[in-house]
């Protein structure tokens, strides 16, 4: 009897907390440093004065609960390392981007300065066979940004 309890309890403690991790709501916002270096990234939504600023460390990804409804600009520095630094740079030293990702659930994406263009929707591992970003949170193509909705700023 005393195993059965035990087994009884050992069941339910591993349902509960298989049930609460995927009950964790995925962010709307991932960003994926791809680059050999860390990057300085400042986020702002349109119409709204606060800049978020982040460090992405290499092979490092960035998940955040925004509201993707509103024009975001992304602002990208290489080779920053810290908040300290990344508040002296100048915003001309960043490769800024509007997403518009009206419609869309999420904007999952990747930098990579090796590839053309260095910012594009994430595939997720082994090409995207896994429907889900590197972190894990679920990919789909339908409610992910597209490439069309990433536009460079001037």
């Amino acid at each position: 009897m005393k195993n059965m309890n035990r087994l009884l309890f050992t069941i339910t403690a591993i349902f509960s907390i298989t049930t609460t991790y995927k009950m964790q709501a995925a962010p709307s916002f991932e960003l994926y440093n791809k680059a050999d270096r860390a990057i300085g990234v400042i986020i702002q939504e349109s119409g709204w004065p606060r800049r978020e600023k982040h460090i992405i460390q290499p092979q490092q990804q960035l998940s955040l609960d925004i509201n993707i409804a509103h024009t975001l600009y992304i602002s990208i520095f290489a080779n920053t390392n810290t908040i300290q630094e990344l508040q002296h740079k100048n915003d001309s030293n960043a490769q800024t981007f509007g997403i518009n990702a009206l419609g869309k659930r999420t904007a999952y994406l990747t930098w990579n300065p090796a590839k053309r263009p260095y910012l594009y929707p994430q595939t997720g591992p082994w090409m995207g066979f896994l429907g889900k970003t590197e972190s894990g949170w679920p990919l789909d193509k339908k409610t992910n940004v597209m490439q069309s909705q990433i536009r460079p700023q001037q």
